[in-house]
């Protein structure tokens, strides 16, 4: 398998553990992701962390549906910490 073949298979499982993650977060109730996926350049027109996992897809901003959201999250069992930013939550893969 060439470097090319590898690069592009660990793309893929990137973009699946990002989407269960998206899907699981968008199935509580009044729950919205609100960011998933950021290309480098619109990381930094929102101000964003240039080492932030959401250029890998790996990062997630939820609008919270209620004051038990975060606790909603963490009931998900899925592994990630939790950083509450005012009006949103980011979520992130530990």
């Amino acid at each position: 398998m060439t470097l090319r073949h590898y690069l592009g298979l660990v793309a893929v499982a990137v973009l699946a553990v990002g989407a269960l993650y998206w899907w699981t977060f968008s199935r509580i109730p009044g729950v919205k992701v609100s960011s998933w996926w950021r290309a480098p350049w619109k990381n930094a027109n929102v101000g964003g962390n240039p080492f932030s996992l959401h250029q890998l897809g790996l990062a997630w901003d939820v609008i919270p549906g209620t004051a038990t959201t975060q606790a909603q999250l963490i009931a998900t069992g899925l592994p990630m910490k939790i950083v509450p930013e005012g009006d949103h939550i980011h979520v992130q893969l530990i």
